[in-house]
């Protein structure tokens, strides 16, 4: 990996420069050169082969790069498709209902329902993550950003259904949940 400056730090910067330290932040000075280093070889997934020769400039250089690349990626996934489609009629029975997101996700922790819309009876929920698998009652994930939901059993015939799911079900890559889609009427069909 090459590490491309975006700011020189000098020694008077470094004593104000932060690094990431679980979820606190604290200064640094020449003395942790070492704890800093080994924070961006943790971080960055660098090896000690592309820090030779580290001197005050670069240890600045690594930590504002670090900074930035966990700051350059705010945005929730957002649902792109529904299989099948909202309001679609004539579903089978047998569907595994799945949604696509506009980026790659992987799951996260929530709940995926599947209601009968008419008293709004719950007929299964998929618990994230102990509900993941490809068997019946279990969700995945295909393409790396499609989620589809393998119902226990068929689903009752010439009945409207709606799907719901909790915030943080599934979440992108850099860690940004998905927000939760509660309604009843953004994502229902009815079975044939």
């Amino acid at each position: 990996m090459a590490l491309t400056p975006y700011k020189k730090i000098d020694d008077g910067d470094l004593a104000k420069a932060l690094i990431l330290a679980g979820s606190a932040r604290r200064s640094i000075d020449r003395n942790d050169f070492p704890v800093v280093i080994r924070e961006m070889e943790a971080q960055l997934s660098i090896t000690p082969a592309h820090i030779r020769g580290v001197d005050d400039a670069d240890v600045g250089t690594l930590i504002v790069k670090q900074q930035t690349a966990q700051a350059s990626d705010v945005t929730v996934p957002a649902v792109s498709v529904f299989a099948p489609l909202d309001n679609a009629t004539g579903v089978a029975t047998t569907v595994s209902p799945g949604v696509t997101f506009n980026e790659q996700i992987v799951f996260g922790s929530g709940t995926f329902s599947l209601f009968l819309t008419t008293g709004n009876v719950l007929v299964h929920a998929w618990s994230i993550p102990a509900n993941i698998g490809s068997g019946l009652g279990q969700a995945y994930i295909t393409g790396g950003n499609k989620v589809n939901l393998r119902p226990p059993a068929v689903l009752a015939a010439a009945t409207q259904h709606y799907i719901t799911w909790t915030a943080g079900a599934v979440r992108d890559l850099a860690g940004n949940n998905a927000a939760a889609q509660a309604s009843t009427t953004v994502w229902s069909f009815t079975t044939a």
